[in-house]
């Protein structure tokens, strides 16, 4: 896809989360976004290709990296990919979904979900809120980091959410049915 489409499309998604830089410094989000998208090009340049299936169900299908990315890397990752991160709009979705990542043998994954545009209201990057499984105590917006804006799903949780800083996880995308036969 063109690199001027992909950066246009993730400057205009508005929960986006804060990224810090290698000297901890607070950089804004186009040029995270800008610095992930780099970045995408240049794996992509070198002919790294992605080999994750992505498994249906429901009415979706998911692909569980096996990588570990920031959250607005999780978000370009994606989007390369045809989807976006999850956003999960029922219990049986999750359970399923919970299945999935023990299957897999995943510990964490980010999800869509982040407060970023305004502190305590939970958004998805892409879809409508529905329904939400913080485990509890949670969102806590603490820890050893002073912001917690990005939302994943972890083993130690049940796989309730949990927000978190901005680690390096793995990342669950969600695509649409058409991509259920689709392997990059």
């Amino acid at each position: 896809m063109d690199p001027l489409r992909w950066l246009t499309l993730l400057l205009t998604t508005a929960v986006l989360c804060r990224a810090l830089n290698g000297r901890n410094e607070r950089e804004s989000p186009p040029s995270a976004i800008a610095n992930a998208l780099e970045d995408s090009l240049s794996r992509q340049a070198r002919g790294e290709t992605y080999a994750q299936p992505w498994y249906p169900i429901g009415d979706s299908s998911f692909l569980v990296s096996n990588g570990t990315a920031k959250w607005y890397e999780a978000y370009v990752e994606c989007h390369e990919l045809g989807g976006s991160l999850a956003s999960i709009s029922s219990q049986t979705e999750n359970d399923s979904l919970s299945g999935l990542l023990t299957a897999l043998s995943v510990d964490s994954a980010w999800i869509g979900l982040s407060d970023t545009e305004l502190e305590s209201v939970f958004k998805w990057a892409e879809g409508e809120l529905t329904f939400l499984n913080f485990a509890p105590g949670e969102p806590s917006d603490s820890g050893d980091h002073s912001v917690e804006d990005c939302v994943e799903m972890r083993r130690d949780l049940d796989f309730r959410w949990n927000d978190e800083y901005r680690l390096r996880r793995g990342d669950l995308c969600v695509g649409s049915p058409i991509i259920k036969s689709y392997e990059a």
